[in-house]
C-alpha cells in the first residue's frame, strides 16, 4: 500500500469517524431537542396539537363530519364512533385478541378484520369471537368542529 492509503487508514481514518461521530451525536440531538420542543405538531390527516387562536387542546382525531350517527371512521389506529347523535367515544383500534385492527363500524359494530371480533361501539363490549374481552376506550371530547383525545 502507498503511504497515502496508510494515512487514510490509520490516523485520518481516526479522525474522520471522531468528526462523524461527534456530527452524527449533533443531529441526533437536534432532532431530540426538536420532538421535545413545545412547537406544534400536525400531520396531513388533520392529527396532532393545535395551539393559537384555534382553542383546540389535543390531538384532533376527527373532525365532526367525518363521523357518521351510528358509525365512525378507524384514523391512526384509534376507532372514533358517534353511536347515537351527538356522543363521540374513541378506542384503540387494536383488537385485543391478536393485535389486528377493526374496520370502521357497520350498524354499531366494529368488526376485526383478521379473526372477525365483534365490538359493540357505544361501549366498546365485545359482541362475539376469539376475543375475550373488549376495546381499551381512549378518552374523547368534542371541542368545535373536533373530536380530541382527552
Amino acid at each position: 500500500m502507498s503511504d497515502e492509503g496508510e494515512a487514510f487508514g490509520g490516523t485520518v481514518r481516526r479522525t474522520l469517524l471522531a468528526r462523524g461521530g461527534v456530527l452524527c451525536g449533533a443531529v441526533g440531538l437536534t432532532g431530540l431537542t426538536a420532538a421535545c420542543g413545545g412547537g406544534a405538531a400536525t400531520s396531513s390527516t388533520g392529527s396532532g396539537t393545535e395551539s393559537g387562536g384555534s382553542g383546540v387542546v389535543g390531538d384532533v382525531l376527527a373532525a365532526v363530519g367525518q363521523v357518521p350517527i351510528g358509525g365512525g371512521v378507524v384514523v391512526s389506529g384509534v376507532l372514533v364512533v358517534q353511536p347515537t347523535a351527538g356522543v363521540f367515544k374513541a378506542y384503540s383500534a387494536t383488537c385485543p385478541h391478536q393485535g389486528g385492527q377493526v374496520s370502521a363500524p357497520v350498524d354499531g359494530v366494529a368488526t376485526c378484520r383478521l379473526h372477525q371480533s365483534t365490538f359493540d361501539i357505544g361501549d366498546g363490549a365485545r359482541l362475539g369471537g376469539p376475543a375475550t374481552r373488549g376495546l381499551t376506550a381512549i378518552g374523547a371530547t368534542v371541542q368545535g368542529s373536533n373530536v380530541v383525545r382527552s
